[in-house]
């Protein structure tokens, strides 16, 4: 209904940028709701391209570092298991929110599209790389000082300090201004955003992608801002929440009880292009 108080149809799809890749990336989050009970979260919670069948570039870590980092923890990190997680989070998050938008369930072709073409593509971006990387490394960290047999309430000091740590990383990203990407060993410097007149506008960057199926590259463009700012905006409400008298019961025990994180180093060795392509979307749903 508009403001006249008259209906308005829903739309018949959501407006998506035909030269948009739309980087997604994956972190742990520390509260669980009724929709994510398995916190591992997407971000940007983005639902155009997968209801429209349209690619998404999946950031993936540094498979090598946090490998190294879990062996130096005495941490084991299923990597198979967090992807999947968050591909069956970002999937039931686009189907509510698709609901509610349009009135429509969306169908399973639109996602069987979005996989297939999302798995095939390739692009080098490693400033998005190193940044995950640094997300997923931090939340081991601080998972690999908890001690079970205790009180969890008592790591309180420390999930501030984390989400304390996170938001600091940000902050500096986004004031800094200047992200540099590495491709073909040449460094190439980005701006993340411009300033005019005490305001922000965000740039729209150019990426060269890579399309296995077909063997062709393509440039497309993303707003890397949009990325960095949806963390800062994540982690500053999580810290607000651990402030609060009231903040959200978090059970760290999940990543334990669902064979994500396990104690004990164990290197795993992840190809993530061949876990793509050994996955069958109905294992998503």
């Amino acid at each position: 209904m508009n403001s006249k108080g008259l209906f308005t149809s829903p739309p018949p799809k959501l407006k998506s940028f035909k030269n948009d890749i739309a980087p997604i990336g994956f972190y742990f989050d520390l509260f669980a709701l009724d929709l994510f009970k398995i916190p591992i979260m997407p971000v940007p919670m983005r639902i155009d391209k997968i209801s429209n069948g349209k690619p998404t570039l999946f950031i993936v870590p540094n498979i090598n570092k946090l490998n190294r980092l879990c062996e130096k923890l005495n941490l084991s990190l299923n990597f198979e298991l967090f992807f999947i997680m968050g591909f069956k989070n970002l999937i039931n998050y686009t189907k509510k929110k698709y609901r509610e938008i349009t009135f429509r369930a969306l169908g399973d072709n639109q996602i069987i599209d979005w996989f297939n073409y999302s798995k095939v593509i390739h692009a080098d971006i490693s400033y998005l790389i190193n940044d995950f990387t640094f997300l997923t490394s931090e939340f081991l960290k601080l998972y690999s000082k908890i001690d079970f047999n205790k009180d969890l309430e008592e790591y309180h000091p420390e999930m501030i300090q984390y989400c304390s740590t996170i938001i600091k990383f940000l902050k500096h990203r986004i004031e800094n201004n200047i992200l540099e990407n590495e491709c073909e060993n040449i460094i190439k410097t980005e701006k993340l955003y411009e300033e005019r007149e005490n305001k922000y506008f965000p740039n729209i960057i150019s990426l060269k992608i890579y399309n296995s199926k077909i063997k062709k590259w393509k440039g497309m463009n993303f707003v890397p801002y949009l990325i960095y700012d949806d963390l800062f905006d994540s982690f500053s409400y999580n810290k607000k929440l651990l402030y609060g008298e009231n903040y959200p019961l978090f059970d760290l025990q999940l990543w334990k009880e669902n064979n994500i994180i396990n104690n004990g180093s164990k290197t795993n060795e992840f190809d993530f292009k061949k876990f793509l392509y050994s996955l069958n979307i109905k294992d998503l749903e």
